[in-house]
């Protein structure tokens, strides 16, 4: 979320050829996880990936168990960036100009502009995000089943990958699975609703 804000931030500038850029930065929507994974597979790849290539290092980080969660995670990440992107910059579109130039007038800096009237402005978009997010993170399941199968030693094995492979063996279990994860998920959306949503300043007020 913090990633997509900060890109929305600077495609929301006027300069030339920053339609490019923005094009590039929500260009993650038209790209499925199969696609990504394969990537992501080549990126890490010890021996011809960019990333070991630029650390310097010699790691499969997808078989090393103390690295393979956070290169699961940053594929993730990567996947919703884009849809985070667009969200933002549409919640961006909705800042009243006359309100920034008026925090510029009054002596604000670019941040304090940002923190007192950008980011209020902009914390439905936030909480909106945040809560989908959320329940996208306890959804994943294409990216481990392609990059690491749940392993090594089953430090990617999480909630649904656990509970996909659990259905092909004990049905019922995988149920039960099922109906825990919706409840987990469910009591963590209210959660997030209920105390987040104080802090969001909706037009002509303050939201709870």
């Amino acid at each position: 979320m913090i990633l997509g804000l900060g890109l929305a931030l600077l495609a929301h500038q006027r300069v030339r050829g920053i339609g490019f850029f923005r094009t590039v930065f929500s260009s993650t929507v038209a790209t499925s996880v199969a696609v990504a994974s394969v990537m992501w597979i080549t990126l890490l790849n010890p021996q011809i990936g960019l990333i070991n290539y630029y650390l310097g290092t010699n790691i499969d980080l997808l078989t090393d168990p103390t690295w393979a969660l956070v290169a699961v995670s940053a594929t993730t990440v990567w996947l919703s960036l884009g849809v985070t992107f667009i969200v933002m910059s549409a919640g961006l579109q909705g800042v009243p100009e006359d309100m920034l130039e008026a925090a510029t007038v009054d002596g604000a800096g670019p941040w304090m502009r940002f923190r007192k009237v950008t980011l209020p402005l902009l914390s439905p978009t936030l909480l909106f995000s945040l809560v989908v997010l959320t329940i996208n993170a306890f959804q994943s399941f294409g990216q481990i089943d392609l990059l690491t199968q749940g392993g090594p030693n089953g430090k990617t094995d999480v909630i649904v990958y656990n509970l996909v492979q659990t259905s092909r063996q004990v049905p019922g279990r995988a149920a039960a699975q099922a109906v825990v994860l919706f409840l987990i998920i469910f009591t963590l959306t209210l959660v997030q609703l209920r105390f987040l949503e104080r802090r969001v300043h909706y037009e002509g007020g303050v939201g709870g």
